[in-house]
């Protein structure tokens, strides 16, 4: 993988580290609030600690947080986790496991490979439409491939439709859609 990516507008996107907590959970403030004017039902707290859960995403396993900086700060962020590894056998496993190493007829369960996750992705708006996004997108393509994973799926608000565009030109397809229901609606 590429640790350092150049982008010709005077930004680079690396791996975010401690020292970026401040900027990043601003960031994802600046995330939430622009998904809240895209779907009003967000509901943002204003108690809610961003520098926590900056710094909990920074120190997680499987996960990477790309940010794309320049001198003047981050410019953006994209969060890639991946998902369906299991770190030891739970105990339900070692017992079929048992099971099955006495000729008991239990049914395998279905296998998925491990696939990555785009949690989050965000780049501010003086900067959109310039190559900040994809950069950050081959770096996680990068890092997803380093990890032997071959699927990577995201979620996009309906409304967003200059990010689906986005996603569509970097060969995202839609396989299914999640709907809501605002339960006060009649």
């Amino acid at each position: 993988m590429n640790p350092l990516a150049e982008g010709a507008a005077g930004y680079r996107v690396d791996e975010a580290r401690l020292a970026d907590v401040a900027g990043l959970a601003a960031l994802m403030v600046e995330e939430a609030r622009h998904a809240q004017r895209l779907a009003p039902y967000f509901e943002l707290d204003a108690d809610f600690d961003w520098r926590t859960l900056a710094r909990d995403k920074l120190g997680a396993s499987a996960c990477a947080v790309f940010v794309a900086r320049s001198q003047a700060g981050l410019l953006g962020f994209l969060e890639v986790r991946v998902r369906g590894q299991r770190s030891k056998p739970t105990l339900a496993g070692r017992l079929v496991k048992s099971l099955r190493s006495r000729s008991l007829k239990v049914p395998s369960p279905p296998r998925r490979s491990p696939w990555a996750v785009i949690e989050g992705c965000f780049v501010t708006e003086p900067v959109r439409r310039q190559g900040v996004g994809t950069a950050m997108v081959e770096q996680a393509i990068d890092w997803a491939q380093s990890h032997s994973i071959r699927c990577i799926e995201l979620g996009v608000l309906a409304a967003n439709r200059p990010a689906i565009e986005f996603w569509r030109r970097h060969g995202f397809s839609t396989y299914r859609e999640l709907m809501i229901r605002n339960s006060t609606a009649s």
